[in-house]
Formats: structure tokens, C-alpha cells, sequence
């Protein structure tokens, strides 16, 4: 049995984390923040752990005016339309 549910857990890492790649990668997210700051990704991505549908994402800035958190905002947002 214990081999039954980790072994769908790792299928649900894989599964999980390959459109979470999509998301940073081909949608071009990583490219965004990076205009921006630099980004840090955390959490279940980076352990490759994810169970749940989330990436945690630090952005180092010196400073970010809130123009330019706004056009961070829009820019993500037209990700999950395209």
C-alpha cells in the first residue's frame, strides 16, 4: 500500500510541476519577473514536492514603484488568457 500512494504522489509531483514549468518557462512568467527583479523560486517546486497547484516565488527588488507592481500584476494576469 505504501508503495501504491507514494508512487502517486511522484506522479503527482511530475504532473504537477511540468505545468508549473509551463507556466514559468513557455508562458514566459520567469521572463516577466525578471524585468522587474530577481526572481527566487521556492517551496514545493524547488524540493520537488508539489502536491498542490501553487509556486512560491520571491522577487528581490531595491526598490518598485507601485507603477511598475501594477504592470507586474497586468502582465502576469495575460499569461492565463493566453
Amino acid at each position: 500500500m505504501f508503495n501504491s500512494i507514494n508512487n502517486h504522489l511522484l506522479q503527482l509531483n511530475e504532473a504537477i510541476k511540468k505545468d508549473a514549468g509551463e507556466i514559468l518557462y513557455e508562458k514566459g512568467l520567469l521572463n516577466i519577473l525578471n524585468l522587474f527583479g530577481k526572481p527566487h523560486i521556492s517551496g514545493s517546486y524547488a524540493l520537488d514536492l508539489m502536491t498542490w497547484r501553487d509556486l512560491d516565488i520571491y522577487l528581490e527588488v531595491e526598490n518598485i514603484s507601485e507603477t511598475d507592481l501594477f504592470e507586474l500584476g497586468a502582465k502576469s494576469v495575460l499569461l492565463s488568457i493566453l
